[in-house]
């Protein structure tokens, strides 16, 4: 694949990202599938990390877009090396929501409705779009060791905010979701197994940006 094709390429996954995420965002906040497991109306659903790490990858997707069109056009040989990090992180934290779904929520706490409504673009076709684009299309920068680390920020600030979130005004009433403060349950089993998954889901985001990143640096071009 020459350089403009894959540019074109990218372009173009780029775009159906960001849009995938446009209209996931408008099944979330207009409440399409109300009631299924980890949605919420309005911006209540802006609390889910879910929706946080979509938003991120369809905005750096729409800035990764436009900064390939002086590529296209022959002006640039690629695009900043933030954004290229950025992009990574974004696509390694929509990858650490697919995993945790259909590796915890599923099997372990048999939630239903993870793939009904934006739960479908979110924790399913977005996720795995950018998954597959980031080490096959969106190489148009370096990617530095460092980009590793970089990725588990997202998940990092997250799982401080809710920790602490929890700490301040309690876990709620795990009976009564309208009360639930700890709407992931990672602290249903105490503080310390709590702060164990949000360690544990950093390291996973880590490793999985480790693949992507080896896959985007590695893998033929054509």
């Amino acid at each position: 694949m020459n350089p403009h094709t894959l540019a074109a390429a990218a372009l173009i996954a780029a775009l159906l990202i960001f849009l995938m995420v446009v209209l996931g965002s408008y099944l979330m906040v207009t409440g399409f599938a109300q009631g299924a497991t980890l949605t919420d109306r309005g911006l209540r659903s802006l609390r889910y990390f879910t929706v946080q790490s979509n938003l991120l990858v369809g905005l750096s997707s729409l800035l990764y877009a436009v900064a390939l069109i002086p590529v296209l056009r022959g002006r640039a040989n690629g695009v900043p090396a933030a954004l290229q990090i950025l992009q990574l992180a974004a696509t390694a934290s929509v990858g650490l929501t697919f995993l945790v779904v259909t590796g915890f929520f599923i099997p372990v706490l048999h939630s239903k409705d993870m793939f009904v409504g934006p739960n479908l673009w979110f924790h399913l076709v977005v996720p795995l779009v950018a998954i597959v684009s980031f080490p096959l299309l969106f190489r148009f920068a370096p990617l530095p060791r460092s980009a590793i680390l970089w990725s588990a920020v997202p998940m990092l600030l997250y799982g401080s905010f809710y920790t602490l979130n929890c700490l301040l005004h309690g876990t709620g009433d795990y009976q009564n979701p309208a009360t639930l403060n700890d709407w992931y349950w990672f602290l249903h089993w105490g503080l310390p197994v709590g702060i164990a998954f949000f360690v544990g889901l950093c390291a996973v985001t880590m490793g999985l940006a480790a693949l992507l990143r080896a896959g985007n640096l590695h893998l033929p071009k054509k």
